[in-house]
């Protein structure tokens, strides 16, 4: 049975292969805290979560290097850097 995480990246990852550039690739993972924060969580609890997503699209970016998806997977993996990396990050992923 997968966990709630596996299920979490597999609905990222559906949602990144298709996306259409840079923009829309940050607009997958924006949704996706939406979403956190919608259901209460806090950001001290969703930025252990953006990191384990991070290390997850490393992975997939290994294992996909050759595919069309992986410049998407970057998109999403540069984007996530720069939230894990930003203090106050969720004051405007929640004005945005």
């Amino acid at each position: 049975m997968p966990t709630e995480f596996e299920n979490e990246a597999k609905e990222i990852t559906l949602k990144l292969k298709p996306a259409e550039g840079y923009l829309e690739c940050e607009k997958v993972i924006i949704d996706h805290i939406k979403k956190y924060l919608i259901t209460g969580k806090t950001p001290i609890e969703i930025g252990p979560r953006l990191k384990r997503l991070l290390e997850y699209l490393q992975e997939m970016i290994v294992t996909n290097k050759d595919s069309s998806e992986c410049i998407n997977f970057r998109y999403a993996e540069g984007f996530l850097k720069t939230l894990v990396e930003t203090p106050y990050w969720q004051s405007w992923i929640r004005n945005g």
